[in-house]
């Protein structure tokens, strides 16, 4: 558990704070707007049906969960440490979350090719949602102390 305090304590530091949101909004555009594309393709575009059934969830749970993982990012940074001292059930939800998209990014990146920037790429979002989630169960370690 010292290492998750230990990330706790880093994320409580201004600077990481300003570096990870600042390295957060390139994938959070990119990824953002793929996602909300595909949950308006779902949504509001093709009705589920017989002929549809078949590709309809590989969008679907895609964008579902890639969305819920970003809000909880967001979350996670944008939220002060403070609060998540005092609300168990906001680290909760926020672990749960950014697990959400962790686990879609991880599906993804891993089936990709090694020698594809698409496999780099989801590794770097995956190792940032690791920290945030590590830094996020440390809080509460952190918190008793």
């Amino acid at each position: 558990m010292e290492i998750l305090k230990k990330c706790a304590n880093l994320l409580a530091k201004p600077k990481a704070r300003v570096a990870l949101i600042l390295v957060g909004l390139v994938p959070t555009v990119v990824l953002g707007s793929l996602a909300t594309q595909g949950l308006f393709v779902v949504v509001a575009e093709v009705p589920f049906t017989e002929e549809t059934a078949g590709w309809y969830w590989w969008i679907a749970v895609p964008s579902i969960l890639g969305c819920i993982g970003l809000v909880s990012a967001w979350i996670r940074l944008l939220v002060p440490p403070i609060k998540f001292k005092e609300h168990l059930y906001l680290r909760v939800v926020v672990v749960l979350g950014i697990s959400a998209g962790l686990s879609i990014s991880l599906f993804y990146g891993l089936g990709s090719p090694v020698t594809s920037p698409f496999f780099w790429a989801m590794a770097g979002i995956s190792m940032i949602g690791i920290f945030l989630i590590g830094a996020t169960v440390g809080e509460s370690d952190r918190s008793n102390n």
